[in-house]
């Protein structure tokens, strides 16, 4: 049994195929707002068309890529297709204390993959937003969204006259000696301030101390290095919270 997934994100489209219980195949990642994403997303799936596909699911933040997936998948496949949404987390071994309806798609995944190795946890996404999805004996008990890396560097590059863009680099001193230096370090340290600092006031609300782990695909690589906290990477969170929900739904067909 192979099961498609998908994550459209703010930032990034993630696909994968998977089987046997582990990602058999990770598709080309896809910029979400590039001129091309459609036609690119298209062609991914001709490029695919061999693939025995018994079901997919799909989680997707933004709207308007919708339709078009929809229609690839059967297409393509002829294939069943999930929606995640709300209604769906009954599938899923994860309960929630909040507002389901205004939870989105890529929190719900996030949370129900984290659930499936911690019984608590902090899961930090590093995409167009910084995101925590705080999970405590097995429970969502909150979420907290703020600035994305990107989205962050995006504007001030928009909005600064004499600056392109840049790239992060490590440097040790917090006195810069030039452009690169001074904004690598602002961001880079800033960054770890306000993910630290968020960690710790989450933490001592709770009164306890949760393990933390990190994804994301916003450019979160560039600030790793200034990270002078305890952390596991997980890339593949969303996609394997994602897979826990197909066979959820499968089973109680």
């Amino acid at each position: 049994m192979k099961t498609l997934l998908m994550d459209v994100g703010n930032t990034l489209i993630k696909i994968a195929t998977v089987g046997d219980d582990k990602i058999i195949s990770q598709w080309p990642v896809i910029n979400t707002k590039g001129k091309d994403t459609k036609m690119l997303l298209t062609i991914a799936f001709k490029t695919h068309h061999q693939l025995t596909i018994d079901n997919a699911i799909i989680s997707c933040v933004v709207p308007s890529y919708l339709s078009l997936l929809k229609t690839l998948v059967r297409t393509t496949f002829h294939c069943q297709l999930a929606i995640l949404n709300y209604q769906l987390i009954a599938h899923a071994p994860l309960k929630i204390k909040l507002n389901n309806p205004q939870l989105g798609s890529d929190l719900m995944a996030l949370a129900i993959g984290a659930t499936a190795k911690y019984e608590s946890v902090i899961v930090i996404s590093l995409g167009t937003a910084t995101t925590y999805t705080i999970i405590k004996n097995n429970t969502l008990v909150g979420v907290i969204i703020g600035p994305g890396i990107s989205v962050s560097k995006n504007s001030l590059i928009a909005n600064a006259a004499l600056l392109s863009d840049f790239k992060i680099e490590h440097y040790a001193s917090m006195l810069g000696t030039t452009t690169l230096h001074a904004l690598s370090i602002g961001y880079g340290y800033g960054f770890n301030a306000m993910i630290k600092g968020t960690v710790n006031q989450i933490n001592q609300e709770l009164q306890t101390i949760l393990p933390v782990v990190v994804t994301g695909g916003g450019g979160g690589e560039e600030l790793k290095s200034y990270f002078d906290f305890n952390y596991d990477d997980e890339p593949q969170i969303l996609l394997n919270g994602l897979f826990i929900i197909s066979q959820h739904l499968l089973a109680n067909k």
